[in-house]
């Protein structure tokens, strides 16, 4: 009897560990790796990482762009001192494809609230940086810029100097 209960609670812990292991894996973060353009304006040659896919899931882009710039060494070396007062522009979308901004705005401004660095200022006059980004058509070029790709910037720059601390873009096909 005793050794039959001991074979079923062993039996129900072996049914339990894979759904135990695949619940702390849905939760588990990783921390984005992405080509930093610091700044620097780019030209198509300078793209290397064209994503393919069905629908741009933007809201997933931006989220991760905000974990780059709360981990770049620029905005930390900042953030040891204190919290960053930012002030969030708007995304802008210069396509003319159907995204929702409303909610990419707001995936920005939660995953920075989250962060617990910075914080977010009603207007820019008293926001020490500025979070700006866009998404829009690469241009029409003779280097074989316009392959149908979208570009998704941000980039966060300081109002006194106008020097940009973090920049990053994504595109996509």
């Amino acid at each position: 009897m005793i050794m039959m209960m001991k074979l079923k609670k062993r039996n129900i812990n072996l049914l339990t560990l894979p759904f135990v292991l695949l619940t702390l894996t849905a939760c588990q973060t990783t921390l984005p790796v992405f080509e930093e353009s610091n700044g620097q304006i780019t030209d198509c040659s300078e793209i290397q990482q064209t994503i393919t896919q069905g629908p741009v899931d933007y809201l997933f882009y931006a989220n991760k762009m905000v974990d780059s710039m709360v981990n770049n060494s620029n905005v930390k070396s900042i953030l040891k001192n204190h919290r960053i007062k930012i002030y969030l522009q708007t995304i802008e979308n210069k396509s003319v494809d159907n995204i929702d901004i409303i909610a990419i705005n707001k995936a920005v401004k939660n995953r920075i609230l989250r962060s617990g660095q910075f914080i977010v200022m009603p207007d820019q006059q008293n926001a020490d940086y500025r979070l700006a980004g866009s998404i829009y058509p690469l241009q029409h070029s003779a280097d074989k810029c316009d392959n149908g790709n979208r570009k998704f910037t941000m980039s966060l720059t300081s109002r006194q100097q106008s020097s940009i601390l973090w920049s990053e873009y994504k595109t996509f096909k």
